[in-house]
Formats: C-alpha cells, structure tokens, sequence
C-alpha cells in the first residue's frame, strides 16, 4: 500500500519532472536561476508546457544552453532575449502586452457584445 501511495505522488509532483541530475549546476543560486528561467520559457517543440518540464531531448540541450550562459555571467534578461531572437515571442510563458496580443484578447468579447447588442435591438424594435 505504501509503494501505490509513493508512486501516486511521485506521478502528480510536478516539480522539475523532466530535470535531470547531470543538467544541474553545483552552484545553488546559478541552479535556482537556471530553474527560474527554466519556467519562464517554452518548449519549442511541446506546445505549451514549459522548457523544465519537457522530457524531449531539444529541451534537454536548451536547458544545458541556459546554464552554460548562466556560467558565462549573461544576466536574466539576456538569456531570454537569446532566446526570443531565435524562437520569436512564442517562447515566452508570459509575452508582453503588444497590439496584436490585445486584439486577440478583446475582440471576440466585442463581436459578442455587438451581437448580443443587435439581438437586444431587433427584439426591441420589435416591442414598439
């Protein structure tokens, strides 16, 4: 019974499933950067789960790219702009707020809203 316990939460943890032990750095800061970042990136080949938790071997050597600029000395932001210059902003768990991403955002709520507002306006006319 303690082994089926055991392996429902081993199963359900999602803490850095796909990490492995070689990919970690000795220094804990470094490692908890590389994790951060590891968070705030995409796999570009999952859709949509992030680059630590992604078992595919693209997002095992993107994982290595980042600790290797980690050990460099590249700063946070510099890493994630590597990597938005080579995959776009797709990467990115959270993009920013442009244009294009509010258009996508609100314009279906308008077109409903102008719709629901024609039917409203029809079954008023109607009324009088």
């Amino acid at each position: 019974m303690s082994q089926f316990f055991l392996w429902i939460v081993l199963l359900f943890s999602t803490e850095n499933q796909a990490l492995e032990v070689h990919e970690q750095l000795a220094d804990s800061v470094q490692e908890y950067r590389a994790k951060k970042l590891g968070d705030q990136l995409l796999c570009p080949r999952c859709g949509g789960q992030a680059l630590n938790e992604s078992a595919v071997e693209e997002a095992i050597l993107l994982r290595m790219i980042i600790r290797e600029q980690i050990v460099k000395g590249c700063s946070d932001q510099q890493i994630v702009d590597w990597f938005v210059d080579r995959y776009g902003e797709r990467i990115l768990v959270k993009p920013p707020l442009s244009m294009t991403t509010c258009i996508l955002w609100f314009l279906p709520w308008l077109l409903l809203g102008g719709c629901l507002g024609k039917i409203f306006y029809r079954n008023n006319k109607k009324a009088l």
